[in-house]
């Protein structure tokens, strides 16, 4: 005895029919029904995983592994090669409306979400706007060339980069490079500590 079943508009707009729509155009399949979709994707966990990430729209690579299988299902692991930015996944939004990082409380908000639905250890010590994420044109993320920038030193690979205009954005701005002298100063005083056994952050001025 059913006490409550949806509407077919209900159904139609649901998530799920969309990504079994979306399943069925990839893999050439007809899934009508949540329990058809459920037997394919426990019959073909690696492809509905795969679906599952290009459907969700995350951003990152999903290495060269999809699945690492084990004779115990419960102990089989996926994406164990994939690479993602937390914070540029978690954030994202729906439109392309431009974030607006500028406001302290804004700021604040965000750290603590990432805190509280992450870890603390993802929380990033700056926060600031640009207008696009620099990426290579294969879709990576970059980090070192962004370092080079706040750091005033010449980007070495600009062929490779998809929008190399965004760089100029992360140049002479004093949160950038307030943090960057900070991390060299702690790099040298670990790398002294290990010689004078002791470890002291000096005062930057």
């Amino acid at each position: 005895m059913k006490l409550w079943e949806a509407d077919q508009a209900r159904k139609h707009s649901a998530n799920v029919s969309a990504f079994s729509e979306d399943v069925n155009q990839k893999y050439g399949l007809n899934i009508q029904s949540f329990s058809a979709l459920y037997d394919w994707g426990f019959e073909k966990d690696e492809d509905y995983w795969n679906a599952v990430w290009d459907f969700s729209g995350i951003i990152g690579e999903k290495g060269d592994r999809i699945k690492v299988a084990d004779p115990q299902i419960f102990k089989c692991h996926f994406f164990t090669d994939g690479k993602l930015n937390f914070a540029e996944n978690f954030l994202k939004r729906r439109d392309d409306a431009t974030r607006v990082f500028g406001e302290m409380k804004t700021i604040k908000n965000i750290k603590t979400h990432i805190r509280s639905n992450i870890t603390p250890r993802h929380v990033p010590a700056v926060i600031c706007q640009v207008s696009e994420i620099p990426k290579t044109k294969s879709g990576k993320v970059i980090e070192l060339e962004v370092r080079d920038v706040v750091d005033g030193r010449a980007i070495k690979n600009s062929e490779a980069i998809a929008n190399p205009h965004v760089l100029e954005e992360f140049k002479n701005r004093p949160e950038l490079v307030l943090k960057s002298a900070i991390f060299r100063e702690f790099i040298r005083c670990k790398k002294t500590a290990h010689q004078s056994g002791f470890f002291v952050i000096n005062t930057i001025s």
